[in-house]
């Protein structure tokens, strides 16, 4: 199977997981404000604070209107069980981080993992609120995988 194949499947399984309310070891707590939310495990209170702020705080998507996304629910995954539960467990290895633009959620690794570089969580959060914020922006538009990637 292709990288692109495996990516449409895993977004397949991976948008029916959280739209069926995945079962998780993981005791969510949460963070919201104006719109947007930060789920997060005990411990990562902090860390969650400050992604809720820099999520708050994002300039605006080239090419889409101010205040697009505009609802958003962020989770720290705090291990990789929780990582895989909440992706439908088909994330493929080299992905960073995952948006379901379909759901609004966007799943970052909050542990030491091989999925991304130290210090590229800034990179990998504007990369998934692209994702949200182009998909709110065309609802139901099929967007080539090369333009929504790129």
């Amino acid at each position: 199977m292709g990288r692109t194949a495996a990516l449409l499947a895993f977004l397949l399984t991976a948008s029916s997981a959280v739209a069926q309310g995945v079962p998780s070891a993981t005791p969510w707590a949460e963070v919201e404000r104006s719109g947007i939310a930060v789920r997060f495990a005990p411990g990562d209170s902090l860390r969650a604070e400050r992604l809720l702020e820099r999520l708050l705080a994002q300039p605006r998507l080239p090419a889409l209107p101010a205040g697009v996304p505009a609802r958003a629910v962020a989770y720290l995954a705090p291990d990789e069980a929780a990582f895989q539960a909440l992706t439908g467990g088909r994330i493929p290895d080299w992905g960073a981080g995952v948006a379901l633009p379909d759901q609004g959620v966007i799943v970052i690794p909050a542990y030491a993992s091989g999925r991304s570089a130290p210090g590229s969580e800034l990179a990998v959060v504007r990369h998934e609120w692209a994702h949200l914020g182009l998909h709110a922006w065309l609802p139901g538009l099929q967007v080539p995988r090369w333009f929504d990637e790129g």
